[in-house]
């Protein structure tokens, strides 16, 4: 069965939805995707780590999209719209790790274990999400 989205989503959404989990609107209070399978409870990306050469130069970069320097605090990036920016040194740029609010964590691994991709690390739940080059996806209330 092929995907087709109905509502624009981030490239992981989408994908996190092919594997049977639903976006639910923060409104919601649907814990299943339409065809009646139970859904993670997604709420939106809470913040994204970055691997940089240096974070110190990221930082000078992204410094600039900021409005306030209130913004910045111990390295992270928030905006007033989207997920926060941690920037870590790695020997690969790009999105290492991704962190993703749920409406309950308890609700979500339940259905990790369901599905059998609960990951665990460190104390944190994450998704063992299948053919997402290295991607870490760890769950937050």
């Amino acid at each position: 069965m092929a995907f087709e989205p109905t509502e624009r989503l981030p490239i992981t959404l989408t994908r996190l939805r092919d594997h049977g989990f639903a976006y639910q609107k923060p409104d919601s209070v649907m814990y299943t995707t339409p065809d009646g399978t139970r859904a993670l409870g997604v709420l939106g990306v809470r913040e994204l780590v970055i691997g940089v050469e240096d974070t110190a130069t990221a930082l000078v970069q992204w410094r600039q999209f900021l409005e306030t320097p209130a913004q910045e605090k111990h390295g992270v990036l928030t905006f007033p719209r989207g997920p926060a920016l941690r920037f870590v040194e790695a020997p690969t740029g790009g999105i290492l790790e991704m962190a993703v609010r749920v409406r309950s964590l308890e609700h979500a691994e339940r259905v990790l274990v369901d599905k059998g991709m609960l990951r665990k690390d460190g104390g944190h739940v994450m998704i063992a999400v299948p053919n997402a080059g290295g991607l870490r996806v760890r769950l937050v209330q």
